[in-house]
């Protein structure tokens, strides 16, 4: 592992590095900017990410609405990892460009979910889902936020929108059975399906569905 580790670090510097030489030789060009962000952004290096973006709003040319658009929408993606919410939400938030639309309304509701506002997070979530109803991805990110908001049946109903695409997806199916949980249902299938198909999932959550039972059975 930390070998492969050592190879995947050592494969980053030299894009990074090329991405350098790239820049060097046509610093107009918006997308080796974006590119190199985004690569120091999976990199950890929050703070030279931003340095960079910020830096590239005034190398690319002025008429070029695309290019900004998508340097600002990296901008938000490296304060969205970097935790940094509320600048995040400003930066998708004045986003126009009909292209990052459908991208740009998942992360404005991705970053509601970790504001802690579910209630507007579903707004753009759902209507990012009205430009890509089958995304996985979305589906699940409404269904866990109706999930927190206690709407339990309606969660349920986006978690088996999920599995009927993907029947073994681990959110679904383990968002299905703390549902099943809830609702007096059966879970028993959810949490078997998710042990054979991805138990490294299943135990990290695992904590979750011992609370919930606990829970329940104070209740009851």
């Amino acid at each position: 592992m930390k070998k492969q580790r050592e190879i995947l670090e050592k494969k980053i510097k030299q894009e990074i590095h090329i991405l350098i030489g790239a820049i060097d030789k046509n610093p107009r060009d918006w997308r080796n900017y974006n590119d190199l962000a985004i690569l120091l952004t999976k990199m950890g290096n929050y703070p030279e990410a931003e340095e960079l973006l910020m830096k590239s709003f005034g190398q690319v040319e002025k008429n070029d609405n695309n290019g900004h658009e998508n340097l600002q929408y990296t901008l938000g993606t490296v304060y969205y990892s970097a935790g940094e919410y509320q600048k995040a939400w400003g930066i998708f938030n004045q986003l126009t460009d009909a292209d990052l639309k459908g991208e740009a309304l998942i992360m404005l509701a991705q970053t509601m979910q970790q504001m802690g506002d579910f209630q507007h997070g579903l707004v753009y979530a759902i209507t990012a889902l009205e430009i890509n109803p089958n995304d996985v991805a979305l589906n699940n990110l409404i269904a866990d936020m109706l999930l927190a908001l206690g709407d339990f049946k309606q969660a349920q109903t986006y978690y088996q929108k999920v599995l009927n695409l993907d029947a073994k997806n681990s959110i679904a199916l383990f968002g299905s059975g703390l549902v099943a949980l809830v609702l007096g249902q059966d879970s028993q299938d959810y949490f078997k399906t998710l042990k054979q198909s991805d138990i490294e999932y299943f135990t990290k959550n695992k904590q979750r569905v011992d609370d919930l039972i606990k829970m329940i059975n104070q209740k009851s």
